[in-house]
């Protein structure tokens, strides 16, 4: 991987919190994007594969909105301590 100079730790730690998130969307959509091509490929009834089809979809639906909350939740405590920085300069 490339070597990179980052102004201070902290940027080096958003740069890999940042490559994590990216990791993980790209890998849940993969998974996604196979479990679906599995669904529609496997030898089942058309009614089968469209339940099969439907609880997968609110099963992602549910793990993506978990994942925003818990997202929107380290947001709000990062936020949080950067205006602690910013109250402490001052």
């Amino acid at each position: 991987m490339h070597d990179r100079i980052y102004y201070s730790k902290e940027s080096q730690q958003r740069a890999m919190r940042e490559r994590l998130l990216i990791v993980a969307i790209v890998s849940l959509l993969g998974i996604a994007a196979g479990s679906l091509l599995m669904l529609l490929l496997a030898p089942r009834s058309g009614d089968e594969t469209r339940r099969l089809i439907s609880q997968t979809v609110t099963d992602a639906a549910e793990r993506s909105s978990e994942a925003t909350q818990t997202a929107v939740k380290q947001l709000g405590e990062e936020l949080k301590e950067l205006r602690q920085r910013v109250d402490n300069q001052k």
